[in-house]
């Protein structure tokens, strides 16, 4: 692949891995602190929203890796290191519907499983790899 074409990938796994963990949260935001339900107690909240935030950093990552195709743990990072930079950003701002402590909880959720995420694809295409080498091998 030509570079401009792997750049291409490159920031496209950002972005999409972005746009997916984003899109998510949001509607978990949007059902959770906008609605009624926002009065529900503090662990039921917690009993549901730390499980969905990760499986969405967790897939993100995962996506974003995938879409990247190669160095799929960097590019899980630099997805994580940018949701952590805006929740810091949304935490000093003050800009979001959602309260400091579910912010606390993106932080501390969302960045190591979207790093997680990208790490897991990165086992499953190494994975893949040996075994097309030891196919060749055999042949």
């Amino acid at each position: 692949m030509r570079p401009i074409g792997l750049l291409f990938r490159s920031v496209a796994s950002i972005v999409v891995g972005y746009l997916l963990l984003a899109l998510t949260n949001m509607l978990f935001v949007t059902l959770w602190f906008v609605q009624p339900i926002a009065e529900w107690p503090l662990p039921v909240i917690l009993a549901l929203s730390v499980p969905y935030t990760f499986l969405s950093a967790l897939a993100a990552g995962y996506g974003a890796a995938r879409i990247a195709a190669r160095r799929e743990r960097t590019h899980a990072l630099v997805l994580a290191g940018s949701m952590g930079l805006v929740i810091i950003a949304s935490l000093i701002l003050d800009v979001a519907v959602e309260p400091a402590w579910y912010k606390g909880i993106y932080l501390a959720v969302m960045v190591p499983s979207t790093v997680f995420g990208g790490h897991l694809r990165a086992r499953k295409a190494r994975g893949a790899q040996e075994q097309a080498g030891n196919r060749e091998a055999s042949s």
